[in-house]
């Protein structure tokens, strides 16, 4: 698959519950990105697309992309040591943030940007598309 984007934006829409085992992998981690992308690691907790964010640092992890599963668990560990699947649960941990854990925040996008710059993150997608 030439564009894993192409493949990401048809199950992207789906409702979470219709996203088969095989593809929530691609799913999770085009989510992870997106969201990053557009809001930092701010707007992927805050929103409802963090509840795949333990689904992303798996399917990194299981296709080598350990550097990017660790970063993104280190920013998890912001919101302390169980990660909350629960969006209003999440939201509330995000308002209640200090501001050093949100500089410890601002400091992981910077991460995850210097990453992806030197990461090519649309190969980890391809591997996962061929995988679906």
């Amino acid at each position: 698959m030439d564009d894993p984007w192409a493949r990401w934006n048809e199950i992207a829409l789906l409702d979470p519950s219709e996203v088969s085992s095989a593809d929530r992998p691609l799913y999770a981690i085009g989510w992870l990105r997106t969201e990053i992308n557009s809001d930092g690691f701010d707007g992927l907790f805050f929103n409802l697309a963090g509840n795949v964010v333990p689904h992303a640092t798996e399917a990194a992890r299981s296709a080598g992309a350990a550097d990017l599963a660790d970063l993104v668990e280190r920013a998890m560990s912001v919101l302390g040591d169980d990660y909350p699947l629960d969006v209003d649960q999440r939201q509330g941990l995000m308002t209640a943030l200090s501001e050093a854990d949100r500089g410890r925040l601002d400091a992981l996008d910077r991460e995850y940007y210097e990453l992806e710059a030197s990461t090519d993150l649309d190969e980890l997608m391809r591997s996962l598309a061929a995988r679906s």
